[in-house]
C-alpha cells in the first residue's frame, strides 16, 4: 500500500516550515509519497517533498482544487503546516482509516476531534466517531485522510467561497 502525503502551504507561513518538517520527520514513521503545494518553488521546501504549485490569484477551493488534480492517488493524508505532529502518530490507526476511505466506507476521516460537530461512536474501530449528517460542521481543514475525488467534489461546489472574505457558507 502506499501512502500519499499531501500538505498545503504558502511562502508566508515559511518560518513554520522547519519545525512542521523537523516533527512531521520525527514523529510520522510512515513510508509515503510526499508533497507539498505551494505558490512558487522554494529551496527551503525540505527536499523529500515534491512540490506542486498553485495560483495564489484564486480562491482557496481553487487552489486545492488545481493541487489535486496534479495527483493521480485515490487517497491521501492532507494538512497544512501549521498543523505539526507533537507526538508519535498510531500509524495502525492511519493504516485502518486509509483502508475504510479507500474501500468508500467514508469519504475522509478526520485525525484530529474538533469542532462542535454532533457525533455517534462508528461501528468500524472502538476509537472512531462518524459526524451526523445533520451537523453544521461536517466539513473542517484538519488533519485528514481523504478520498481525492470526493474532496474534489466538495472543493468544485465551493470554488468561490473563501473564509478569509466571508463568503463562507456552512455545509
Amino acid at each position: 500500500m502506499t501512502f500519499t502525503h499531501l500538505t498545503y502551504s504558502h511562502t508566508d507561513y515559511s518560518d513554520i516550515w522547519p519545525i512542521y518538517f523537523g516533527e512531521t520527520s520525527r514523529y510520522f514513521r510512515l513510508d509515503r509519497n510526499k508533497f507539498f503545494a505551494i505558490e512558487r518553488e522554494d529551496l527551503r521546501v525540505d527536499p523529500s517533498y515534491t512540490q506542486l504549485l498553485y495560483d495564489e490569484s484564486v480562491t482557496y477551493p481553487q487552489r486545492l482544487y488545481s493541487i489535486l488534480q496534479q495527483l493521480d492517488e485515490d487517497v491521501l493524508l492532507f494538512d497544512h503546516e501549521d498543523m505539526f505532529l507533537y507526538d508519535y502518530c498510531d500509524v495502525d490507526a492511519i493504516r485502518l482509516y486509509w483502508e475504510l476511505v479507500g474501500d468508500g466506507v467514508f469519504d475522509s476521516i478526520r485525525l484530529v476531534k474538533g469542532g462542535k460537530a454532533s457525533l455517534v461512536k462508528s461501528k468500524h474501530a472502538s476509537h472512531l466517531y462518524e459526524i451526523q449528517g445533520s451537523s453544521r460542521w461536517i466539513f473542517s481543514i484538519q488533519p485528514s485522510v481523504w478520498n481525492r475525488k470526493a474532496l474534489m467534489m466538495i472543493l468544485e461546489q465551493f470554488a468561490e467561497h473563501n473564509i478569509w472574505a466571508g463568503s463562507y457558507t456552512h455545509l
